[in-house]
């Protein structure tokens, strides 16, 4: 991925993916998995304080230990350190700052992945809005390559509430579905579908997700591939949910049964309930 090397701005930061920091290009060891999930959280609301109650309760849950409020400012302080080594005790600093019975990291969309891929999908739908469809989709496929896999790395990292996490990753995946509506339009699906498969593998039952993927690999040429998807999803819904695909699916499904006008592939499918 793109990593900041501004002379302003040493240190770039990312959370989409495994919370990682880089210094002048190199990564950051970030220490133990409690030190880079308060990170994590502190990334996913950039900007805004995190209480030190929410801390507690992402890393505890609702039976934090006695010692939990000065685990979490000596992690706090390792962090700071770990930015700023020359950092003058009881300093602000720059990045890390105490704030409101919490902390906030103050990065901006030139220090943070997340909030680059917003201010890039910004400016794409500015670009959709205004008829400037070329523009909008370099904007939407250089956002979604910011992507490396699911927000913070939460699961691996033991997070007890996931609520803010998830909602990057929901973000993340509305942004995939707009990139490839557009892509599909403009006849431009293989620039958007490396990262369109990878997100559509972390969110195997949105359908949406899903459906996008589906058009996209037909679109690109790999109609095998897409009516293998289309029934490898509808035999996980069937077997782990019972339920059959929904109406946006099986659409998805029926016009990459259209695009394969050669008709040997589609024939021996037998359609979508064989």
């Amino acid at each position: 991925m793109s990593v900041n090397h501004d002379d302003e701005t040493p240190l770039w930061f990312g959370v989409l993916g495994p919370v990682r920091v880089w210094r002048w290009g190199v990564p950051v060891d970030l220490g133990p998995r409690q030190q880079r999930l308060i990170l994590g959280l502190l990334l996913v609301n950039a900007g805004q304080p995190v209480g030190v109650g929410e801390i507690l309760e992402v890393m505890w849950g609702r039976q934090p230990p006695q010692s939990a409020v000065n685990v979490v400012h000596r992690y706090v302080g390792a962090l700071r350190r770990l930015f700023e080594p020359g950092l003058a005790a009881r300093s602000a600093g720059r990045w890390l700052r105490g704030d409101a019975g919490g902390y906030r990291m103050q990065v901006d969309p030139d220090d943070l992945d997340l909030l680059r891929l917003r201010a890039l999908a910004g400016r794409a739908r500015s670009a959709e809005g205004a008829g400037r469809f070329v523009e909008a989709a370099s904007a939407y496929e250089e956002a979604l390559g910011l992507w490396r896999g699911p927000c913070g790395g939460a699961a691996q990292l033991g997070a007890n509430d996931h609520l803010a996490f998830d909602a990057v990753d929901h973000e993340c995946a509305d942004l995939a579905r707009e990139a490839t509506r557009l892509a599909l339009r403009l006849d431009r699906a293989r620039s958007v579908l490396p990262v369109l498969r990878r997100v559509a593998e972390h969110r195997p039952w949105d359908e949406a997700l899903q459906s996008q993927l589906l058009l996209a690999l037909s679109a690109g040429g790999q109609q095998a591939e897409a009516i293998a998807l289309f029934h490898t999803v509808r035999h996980r819904l069937a077997d782990e949910l019972g339920v059959d695909p929904g109406g946006e699916f099986r659409e998805a499904y029926q016009q990459v049964l259209r695009r394969d006008t050669a008709g040997s592939v589609a024939t021996g499918s037998g359609g979508w309930f064989t």
